[in-house]
C-alpha cells in the first residue's frame, strides 16, 4: 500500500479527489491511503472563512468531507474503489516535539506537514508528499522524505482576477442584450447592400397630334350608344323599338349624351397628363425594412426611428395602396 501525504492544495487547488487520475500518477500501486495530517485539517478549518471566496467554498467542501471521514466508525472512506483502489483518512496523531526535529520549525506549518510525514517513514510506511508547494518541496528534500508534485492537469483553471471578472460579467451582459440586424430590399425584394438605386421615368409631353389620335381611336373601340345618340323625335319615329328601349325619355338620351362628351374630355385630358402622371408614379416606390435579433436578449420595447435625407418623403399607406393599385392597372392595360 502506498500512502500518500496530502498537502492543503490538494483540496484547495485541485480537481475533487474522484476526478484525480491516481492510476497514471502512481501506476505500481495496486492500494493508495491519502492521510491528511492535522496541521492540514488546521488550516483548510482557518480558510473555510477566508475572504477569498473560490479559496473559502473550496475549503468549506474539504471539511465537509473530511467530517464525513471522521463520522466513518473506522474513520476511513473510499474515494477510488479500483484501478487503484484509494481511501481518504487522517494521520495517526503524534507529539511533535522540537528536539526532534532541530532542523525544522514546527511553527511553520509547511515544516510541521513534512515533520508528521518524516515520523510516518519511521514506522516503515512507504510514503510520499503529494504538494504542489516548492517550500514544502525544498523541506521535504532536506528532510530525505519522497515528494511527488501534482501533475498540471489536476489543477483547476486558475481564479480570473477582478479585472476579468469584470470582463467576464461585461461580456455575458453584452452576451444577453438584444442584438439587432437591419435589411433594406427594394420592391423586387433585391437586398440593398450599399446603397439604393431607383430608375425615374422621364417622357416627352404628348403633341396635340398624338392626342388626337389616341383620343379617336379610343372612341372608336368604344363608340356612342346607337339609340342615345338619336334625338327625341327621331327616336320616337324609331319602328325598331325592343325591350331594351322602352322606358327612354328624351332627359336620359340628352344626360348621357353630356356624360359620354365629358368622358371625351377628360380622355383627353388625361392623355395629355398622362407622361407626367408616369413621372410622378416612378418616384414612389417602396423598401421592405427586415429587423432580426439574434443575440440573447429581448427586443420586446424596440423602436425603430427612420429619418430620411432630403428629397425623400414617407406616405401613408393608403396613399401607397391607391397608387400602387393604379400603377397596376395601367400596367394590366398596357398588357392587353
Amino acid at each position: 500500500m502506498l500512502t500518500v501525504v496530502a498537502d492543503t492544495n490538494l483540496f484547495l487547488q485541485c480537481k475533487s479527489l474522484a476526478e484525480l487520475e491516481w492510476g497514471l500518477l502512481f501506476p505500481s500501486a495496486d492500494e493508495i491511503r491519502v492521510l491528511v495530517p492535522r496541521v492540514i485539517v488546521m488550516e483548510l478549518d482557518r480558510l473555510k472563512n477566508d475572504g477569498n471566496a473560490r479559496r473559502a467554498k473550496r475549503a468549506r467542501a474539504a471539511v465537509a468531507l473530511l467530517r464525513s471521514v471522521l463520522r466513518d466508525p473506522g474513520q476511513r472512506i473510499c474515494v477510488r474503489e479500483s484501478e487503484p483502489s484509494v481511501d481518504l483518512s487522517f494521520c495517526p496523531r503524534s507529539l511533535l516535539r522540537q528536539e526532534n526535529f532541530p532542523d525544522l520549525d514546527l511553527t511553520n506549518n509547511d515544516d510541521r506537514l513534512v515533520a508528521e510525514a518524516s515520523l510516518l517513514m519511521k514506522v516503515g510506511s512507504q510514503l510520499v508528499i503529494l504538494t504542489g508547494d516548492v517550500g514544502v518541496e525544498l523541506t521535504a528534500k532536506e528532510m530525505a522524505v519522497p515528494t511527488q508534485w501534482i501533475p498540471d492537469d489536476w489543477w483547476l483553471p486558475p481564479e480570473p482576477d477582478a479585472a476579468q471578472k469584470e470582463l467576464s460579467e461585461l461580456k455575458e451582459a453584452r452576451r444577453l442584450e438584444p442584438k439587432l440586424s437591419i435589411s433594406f430590399c427594394d420592391d423586387f425584394g433585391v437586398e440593398m447592400r450599399e446603397s439604393l438605386s431607383h430608375e425615374l421615368l422621364r417622357l416627352p409631353p404628348v403633341s396635340d397630334e398624338v392626342c388626337r389620335k389616341v383620343v379617336e381611336a379610343i372612341r372608336n373601340a368604344h363608340p356612342s350608344s346607337n339609340a342615345m345618340s338619336m334625338g327625341p323625335e327621331e327616336f320616337g319615329r324609331s319602328t325598331f323599338l325592343s325591350d331594351f328601349r322602352f322606358g327612354i325619355t328624351g332627359r336620359d338620351i340628352e344626360t348621357y349624351r353630356d356624360g359620354y362628351d365629358q368622358w371625351v374630355q377628360e380622355l383627353r385630358r388625361w392623355t395629355e397628363e398622362l407622361p407626367e402622371g408616369i413621372r410622378i408614379r416612378s418616384r414612389i416606390f417602396g423598401i421592405q425594412v427586415s429587423v432580426a435579433n439574434n443575440g440573447g436578449g429581448s427586443a420586446e420595447e424596440l423602436q425603430l426611428d427612420v429619418e430620411l435625407s432630403k428629397g425623400f418623403s414617407f406616405i401613408a399607406d393608403s396613399w401607397l395602396a391607391r397608387i400602387i393599385r393604379e400603377r397596376r392597372d395601367f400596367q394590366a392595360a398596357d398588357v392587353a
